[in-house]
């Protein structure tokens, strides 16, 4: 059984861990089989026990094949609007010289969680809880839905290749540099500069991308063709490193391909020999996803 990202399953908890270092984790037994460690340190109030059925959302599984499980709050749901009560307001004036509020609210955990500034527009200044939809949940933390925005994707299709323009280079969410890429119809979309660095984008310069979901429910974005890699291809990864999983089960590790690019692994066996042939599953965020190509 493989697990899907954006999906929930029922886990079973095992027993609780101590790693060195002092972090307490909760070991899951999954669906698949396999086992899973999760943080207690961002789960205060959710009263997890050491035993017995857990439901959990697949929040992410990243390059490395490595799953993040996030455990279902007992208060809030995904998608549903709720009053939370605000705990700070301040009024302030922004770099276009518009006068916007601060607002900090409270969860039923007791988390402080800062509200981006367009959803408190009308705000009254005597407000004593707002009411605010939870977009996401992750780590324990609650995301509030934002305005539509035009970076929406709207026009393009999920799973089709278009053609994208550099237009110049910004400051986008919270002052990280984007690449700002104009569409075939002139909308504008911003791709993160530390992800693509190593392509060589220039202002001017066009290149292919697809637009894809990193997760179930996520928003449309962006992946330029990757300049060495295409799913589909083999390669041959020198192995760096290889070290047991925490779980005890499998293990992760480290090398490089014949162009110098760093890839981690998740195997069930420890490899043989010092190089592997894999195989690309996909490109995420300017990396290739791999696997262990079957022999």
């Amino acid at each position: 059984m493989k697990l899907e990202e954006g999906k929930t399953y029922t886990f079973n908890a095992l027993k609780t861990v101590e790693l060195p270092g002092g972090e307490v984790n909760l070991m899951l037994k999954g669906p698949d089989g396999n086992k899973y460690l999760l943080p207690l340190t961002y789960y205060q109030g959710y009263n997890l026990v050491s035993q017995g059925p857990l439901q959990c959302k697949i929040d992410k599984i990243n390059c490395s094949g490595k799953v993040f499980l996030e455990p279902v709050n007992p208060f809030y749901n995904e998608g549903e609007s709720y009053l939370f009560d605000v705990r700070h307001k301040s009024e302030y004036t922004d770099s276009d010289g518009i006068r916007c509020w601060s607002v900090t609210v409270s969860d039923r955990h007791g988390n402080l969680i800062n509200v981006p500034s367009e959803l408190v527009t009308g705000l009254k200044e005597d407000a004593k809880k707002i009411s605010l939809v939870v977009e996401r949940i992750s780590k324990g933390k609650l995301y509030f839905t934002r305005r539509r925005e035009a970076d929406d994707l709207d026009r393009l299709d999920e799973g089709n290749i278009y053609d994208f323009r550099i237009i110049k280079t910004v400051s986008g969410p919270d002052d990280e540099p984007c690449y700002a890429a104009a569409d075939i119809y002139g909308d504008v979309h911003l791709l993160q500069v530390r992800y693509y660095s190593h392509y060589g984008f220039k202002v001017g310069a066009s290149f292919r991308g697809k637009v894809v979901r990193y997760s179930s429910g996520s928003r449309k974005t962006v992946e330029p063709e990757n300049p060495w890699f295409k799913p589909g291809d083999k390669m041959r990864v020198t192995v760096a490193s290889c070290s047991p999983l925490e779980t005890g089960e499998g293990f992760i590790c480290d090398g490089f391909d014949e162009n110098g690019f760093s890839h981690t692994l998740t195997l069930s066996q420890a490899p043989a020999g010092n190089s592997l042939i894999c195989r690309v599953v996909k490109i995420r965020k300017g990396k290739p996803v791999i696997e262990k190509a079957e022999e």
